[in-house]
């Protein structure tokens, strides 16, 4: 039944989905990209706290407020999923990329978790504004480089879902089999990342 129904459809009756991905790093002062019409932009926490949000939200010199559209939030990425991707992975860790953890630079045996966020944005929201925590998790474990990874999904009625993800390293043992257990650089449930959307 379902092929058949699928089979009735030419190329150009299906829509495919439309994806972007890119990443965010600590250090990093503005990412913007522009989808469907929409601008999405990723900024630091930190630096956006001295500032008005309705300043924030304007990019590249072009003012996104007007009379006739809205500021919306703070709200919060939901949707969280947490994944054990890796188990006992042997990973080499800087003692300077984890200073207040007293981890010696070497090799360690390590479980990896990947903490998944995302939003759904309707055709209404004319731009939105992603705020990432100045102390993040990972967005590449190997190096422990902080930052979030993101992809943008665009859908045939004009929406579109933002997703977020990040790594954190749950420290098992050292190389000689001494148990440390100790979660770098923090645990990845307590990441807050808040967003404001501009609705039309």
């Amino acid at each position: 039944m379902l092929w058949g129904l699928l089979a009735s459809y030419s190329k150009n009756d299906i829509y495919i989905p439309k994806i972007y991905s890119g990443s965010f790093s600590v250090g990093d002062s503005l990412v913007s990209i522009n989808v469907a019409g929409r601008t999405i932009t990723f900024s630091s926490l930190k630096k956006d706290t001295k500032k008005k949000q309705k300043s924030t939200i304007s990019d590249n010199n072009v003012k996104l407020l007007s009379a006739n559209r809205v500021l919306n939030g703070p709200y919060y990425f939901t949707n969280q999923s947490v994944k054990k991707p890796y188990s006992k992975r042997k990973v080499f860790i800087k003692k300077s990329k984890v200073p207040n953890h007293n981890i010696a630079t070497g090799v360690y045996v390590c479980d990896i978790y990947l903490f998944q966020n995302s939003i759904d944005l309707s055709e209404e929201v004319f731009a939105a504004k992603v705020l990432i925590p100045d102390n993040p998790a990972y967005s590449v474990y190997e190096t422990q480089h902080k930052g979030v990874n993101w992809n943008i999904i665009t859908y045939e009625d004009n929406s579109l879902t933002l997703h977020i993800n990040y790594y954190t390293i749950h420290i098992k043992y050292n190389i000689v089999g001494q148990f440390i257990n100790k979660v770098i650089p923090l645990d990845g449930r307590t990441v807050r990342v808040p967003y404001y959307t501009v609705t039309l």
